[in-house]
């Protein structure tokens, strides 16, 4: 599940930085609950846009640092139509590699993402919820869906959603 929106303008860059939710949030909560199984165990990102709705879902939620958004570092808090050099152009060719200044890039988020699979969640457990950022959704869709980054990056993903994946280790 996307995380409810946040509390910030439009058009900032805002992967790690801690934001409050738009007031009203809570009423979103409930119908997601009941989409939900009893026996659900639900991890969170640390971040307060995740782990507030994450503590009403479940009250048992586990906070995981590896499914935080990507740390844009020095961009963090800035306009996205401000970010412009060097630096930006680099990545902009290829955000998948190159990092953001001082930050990660996609593939440092996923390798801690697809870590988070591999070594906490069980195949034969009981269904997991995650609540987390579009980021780590666009992982689990290059990684568990095999769609292209392409086609992940040009579809939205909607804030208080719930987004399905199946995960069989290998």
């Amino acid at each position: 599940m996307r995380h409810p929106r946040p509390l910030v303008e439009p058009g900032i860059c805002y992967g790690s930085l801690d934001l409050d939710l738009v007031p009203g949030y809570e009423t979103l909560l409930p119908d997601i609950k009941a989409q939900l199984p009893r026996d659900i165990q639900v991890f969170t990102s640390p971040l307060r846009r995740c782990r507030i709705p994450a503590f009403v879902l479940s009250e048992n939620a586990i906070v995981d640092a590896r499914i935080a958004e990507m740390n844009f570092g020095d961009w963090e808090g800035k306009k996205w139509d401000d970010l412009r050099g060097p630096e930006a152009r680099a990545w902009m060719r290829d955000y998948l590699n190159v990092r953001t200044p001082n930050g990660e890039s996609f593939q440092d988020l996923k390798t801690r993402v697809m870590d988070f699979l591999k070594n906490r969640i069980a195949t034969s457990g009981p269904p997991v919820l995650l609540v987390s950022h579009a980021g780590v959704i666009r992982c689990l869709m290059i990684e568990l869906q095999q769609k292209s980054p392409r086609d992940v990056f040009t579809s939205g993903i909607e804030y208080a959603t719930l987004y399905r994946f199946a995960y069989v280790l290998h």
